[in-house]
C-alpha cells in the first residue's frame, strides 16, 4: 500500500501489512509545513478575522503599548502578556465588542486565544 499525504517523495514509503510496524517513516519538519498554511479554510480565516480584532481590542485596554497583534515582536509574546488577553476575554470581550453586549462564552474566548497562539506559531516558525 502506498501512503500519499502530498508531501514530497521523499515521504512516501512503501508499507505492507507485515513491517507497518517496523518501517520508520521520517520526515523533516518542512515537509509538512504546506499542510499548515493548507488547512485555513474561509471558516478559520473568519474566526482570526473576529479573534483578531478581539485581541487588538485587549492589547488596547491593558496597555499593552502595542497597536495590533502584528506588532507584537517575538521577544514581546510572554506568558505576563497572554495572561492579561485571557483576562481580558474571560472578564470584558463582549458579542461583537459593543459596549452593553452580552459576554462571549467561555469556548469563545478559548478559542480566541488558541488562534492568538497559532498567530505567533505561524509567524515565528
Amino acid at each position: 500500500m502506498l501512503i500519499d499525504i502530498q508531501s514530497p517523495s521523499s515521504c512516501i514509503s512503501e508499507v505492507t501489512h507485515e513491517t507497518a510496524n517496523a518501517i520508520p517513516i521520517s520526515c523533516s519538519q518542512n515537509d509538512f509545513e504546506h499542510i499548515c498554511n493548507f488547512s485555513v479554510g474561509v471558516s478559520l480565516k473568519g474566526k482570526n478575522n473576529s479573534a483578531t480584532k478581539h485581541i487588538n481590542k485587549a492589547l488596547e485596554v491593558i496597555n499593552s503599548g502595542y497597536k495590533t497583534i502584528d506588532d507584537i515582536p517575538y521577544e514581546g509574546f510572554t506568558d505576563k502578556l497572554a495572561g492579561q488577553i485571557g483576562m481580558y476575554m474571560a472578564t470584558m470581550a463582549t458579542n461583537y465588542m459593543k459596549p452593553e453586549g452580552k459576554k462571549i462564552s467561555c469556548l469563545t474566548a478559548m478559542s480566541y486565544m488558541s488562534s492568538f497562539k497559532t498567530h505567533f506559531t505561524t509567524k515565528f516558525r
